[in-house]
């Protein structure tokens, strides 16, 4: 996760929708299944957001899903736009099984330095 204004790099474990790779027909039969979901008994977090993450009856189906780490590094840019509320501290997870990795940076592997250089890296893209 890379701060959009500040460009504080954070990584730790985490499955993450905005890092998905998936069969395309899986994803949109699963996004149906989960809208009409909302639609008939309307939004809640403990749906979860990522396919596969909570099976069924507390999530849509019974796909399961599993890590995989791609050549170089994705970047989430997180900003008060995100729906999921971003956690930069330790002290914000509940569970911390997942926090050994953690790791606080100012570049990112294959990105290059992103603390106080969004303004360089976004005018890139």
């Amino acid at each position: 996760m890379v701060h959009a204004q500040t460009g504080q790099a954070l990584f730790y474990h985490a499955m993450s929708t905005s890092h998905l790779c998936a069969y395309r027909e899986l994803l949109l039969e699963h996004y149906k299944k989960r809208v009409k979901r909302v639609e008939k008994e309307g939004f809640t977090y403990s749906l979860g957001f990522e396919p596969g993450n909570h099976p069924y009856p507390r999530g849509v189906d019974f796909y399961g899903r599993e890590a995989w780490w791609s050549e170089y590094p994705n970047i989430d840019l997180r900003g008060n736009w995100n729906l999921t509320a971003t956690r930069w501290t330790k002290d914000g997870f509940r569970n911390k099984k997942n926090l050994y990795a953690w790791t606080e940076t100012e570049e990112v592997p294959y990105w290059g330095k992103t603390k106080d250089n969004m303004e360089q890296l976004l005018g890139d893209l």
